[in-house]
C-alpha cells in the first residue's frame, strides 16, 4: 500500500471512530454496525473532501484512474 493510501485509510477509520461513542467503539457488534452505516453515509462524501483538501494526492489519483 502507499503512503498516501495509507494515510487515506487512517484519516476515514479515525473519523469513523470519533463518530461513535465509547460505549459502541468498545462493543465490536456495534462498532461494526456503526462502522457500516456511516460508510454507507458518508464515504463518498469523505472522499471528495479528502481529495479536495489533498491536493492531487496518490489516493485521489488511483480513484480517479480507476
Amino acid at each position: 500500500m502507499t503512503d498516501g493510501f495509507k494515510n487515506f485509510l487512517r484519516a476515514e477509520v479515525d473519523t469513523i471512530l470519533a463518530s461513535m461513542d465509547d460505549d459502541a467503539r468498545h462493543d465490536p457488534c456495534r462498532c461494526t454496525a456503526k462502522a457500516l452505516g456511516w460508510i454507507e453515509k458518508n464515504a463518498a462524501r469523505f472522499r471528495k473532501d479528502w481529495e479536495s483538501t489533498s491536493q492531487k494526492s496518490p489516493v485521489s489519483k488511483k480513484i480517479k484512474a480507476q
